[in-house]
């Protein structure tokens, strides 16, 4: 199975990073949720998260980073609060 790439990874930790599902990542970036869920895979890997891929433990860590806390990424379907 091929690895997803970093710039895919990055794009798919904004969108998780803003609550979106698998489903609604894929189709945001017009992938498929294989993809996705390989990128999340590699995300797992490479912030050393164990016991099983976890959504919540990966936002949490995600959240340690300045391109994450800086401001809130816009997700172009999102409206303005």
């Amino acid at each position: 199975m091929q690895s997803a790439s970093p710039d895919r990874c990055l794009q798919v930790a904004k969108l998780l990073h803003c609550g979106l599902s698998n489903k609604e990542i894929a189709a945001q970036l017009h992938t498929s949720i294989w993809t996705v869920k390989r990128a999340i895979h590699r995300l797992c890997d490479e912030l050393r998260i164990t016991g099983g891929i976890n959504r919540v433990k990966l936002v949490v860590k995600l959240n340690q980073y300045p391109i994450f806390t800086e401001s809130r990424v816009n997700y172009p379907n999102q409206s303005e609060p």
